[in-house]
């Protein structure tokens, strides 16, 4: 027999997740904003080991503001964790119950099957049909459980309460060739080959004449996590997306139907 649960109400979880979407918009506006009035020049020269190779160095200014991203990111993936954790919280009152212990109420997230049971031990008021919901969607019934969604937004998460900040980095991006500009006559030109930023392999060897040359580029922020890295740009709309469907298969039980799916940002290892 099929239990059915039905109730209509304001939801907090569905408060904390439009607050994630406008973190990650204003971030994407800011990021915008502060290309449109910066212009970073990038001393680039040919590799001395490998004539298709260029490398790239970071200037000493512009500054580039990583550390206020990263911390309004961080602030987007909170507030995705905590629509979870108030889901699990309202979930646990819905039909007027009082759980065992308010104080132990989580969203659990268990990435091994046999560890369901301990990590949802205090979640005994929330009925059996939404319990089965939640269970639904751990990342145990992944392929790569530790690479699935909910695994992803714990750790995230986790590393911007635990340690300060989530790891965000700028790499040179929009590397157009007509975007290259001559290096001006310095003397103090040994200055800057001081802070290696990224080395780029070109089809085709520049003429020697072309280099060393300043290199007009847009900053590419990039999320690194446990030896990996993605676009922000990237991350930001899928993470939204899945928890939004997360909490849409939750309080309905039904998949919700997407019309312009996010697909999964794609990894690279973290260059040496």
């Amino acid at each position: 027999m099929v239990e059915h649960f039905r109730k209509e109400y304001d939801s907090p979880a569905y408060m904390k997740l439009l607050n994630a979407g406008r973190h990650f918009r204003s971030l994407e506006a800011e990021i915008l904003d502060w290309t449109d009035k910066n212009r970073i020049l990038a001393p680039t020269r040919l590799s001395t080991e490998d004539a298709s190779t260029c490398e790239l160095f970071r200037p000493a200014a512009p500054f580039i503001p990583e550390l206020a991203w990263s911390c309004r990111f961080g602030d987007g993936v909170h507030n995705l964790r905590s629509a979870l954790e108030l889901l699990a919280f309202e979930l646990c009152h819905i039909d007027d119950d009082v759980p065992e212990r308010p104080d132990r109420i989580y969203f659990p997230v268990v990435e091994d099957q046999p560890n369901w049971q301990n990590q949802t031990r205090y979640l005994g008021s929330i009925p059996a049909s939404l319990l089965q919901r939640i269970q639904d969607v751990q990342p145990w019934h992944s392929d790569s459980p530790r690479t699935h969604v909910l695994a992803l937004l714990n750790r995230l998460n986790n590393m911007d309460k635990h340690r300060t900040t989530i790891g965000l980095m700028v790499y040179p991006g929009k590397l157009e060739p007509p975007r290259i500009h001559p290096l001006p006559a310095a003397d103090d030109i040994e200055t800057l080959w001081q802070d290696p930023w990224m080395q780029l392999q070109i089809d085709r060897p520049l003429s020697p004449e072309a280099l060393p040359a300043l290199w007009h580029v847009d900053p590419a922020p990039m999320i690194y996590f446990e030896n990996r890295m993605t676009f922000l740009g990237h991350l930001q709309p899928w993470l939204f997306q899945q928890i939004k469907s997360i909490l849409g298969y939750i309080a309905s039980g039904v998949w919700p139907v997407i019309d312009n799916p996010v697909p999964e940002p794609v990894w690279a290892p973290i260059p040496n």
